[in-house]
């Protein structure tokens, strides 16, 4: 639990949409460069802006592997079973929805959050969340999308749950 508490206080802000519009004219500006280049000096400063650049995207998906890296090795179940989830699991898969969300990344967010709803199908609080986040984020069509889609899929995993508990506790009452 310590190591997951060091996850909770880990936060992290998003970069401004104007800076990575920058960047992405940036590395247009240097692609153009390096194909068309007017002299040698000015081919060599654009690979050179060109490497620079590359290390800069290296360097900041290293801070986001470590950031993520914690929240990523308390995942002891990515797969769904019928046995529940312990507190650790459940409070881990909340602390890193809720780092990816401040990222502002709506993809990486969806992603993450079909990735937990595999292991968490169960648990009605991720799948309310889910709801909600695609009604801020991704409007109310893909929200009303995903309660049409996987509610249905939520009440036959749940009541695959209750029967596989039910059996475990009185394997003579089926």
């Amino acid at each position: 639990m310590k190591q997951h508490n060091n996850c909770i206080d880990m936060e992290s802000e998003a970069a401004p949409d104007d800076a990575v519009s920058m960047l992405e004219d940036e590395v247009s500006c240097v692609i153009n460069n390096l194909l068309d280049p007017p002299t040698g000096f000015f081919r060599y400063k654009a690979l050179q802006k060109y490497i620079s650049i590359g290390e800069q995207f290296y360097q900041e998906a290293c801070e986001v592997e470590r950031k993520i890296h914690c929240f990523e090795t308390n995942i002891q179940r990515p797969y769904f079973h019928v046995m529940a989830l312990d507190e650790n699991q459940l409070e881990n898969w909340h602390c890193y929805l809720d780092f990816v969300e401040m990222q502002e990344d709506f993809d990486w967010a969806v992603k993450l959050y079909e990735r937990c709803l595999i292991p968490c199908a169960v648990y009605p609080e991720f799948w309310m969340r889910y709801v909600e986040f695609m009604e801020t984020k991704g409007g109310r069509e893909p929200a009303d999308f995903l309660a049409f889609v996987f509610f249905p899929s939520f009440v036959r995993i749940l009541l695959v749950f209750i029967l596989a508990n039910r059996l475990e506790y009185d394997p003579n009452s089926m």
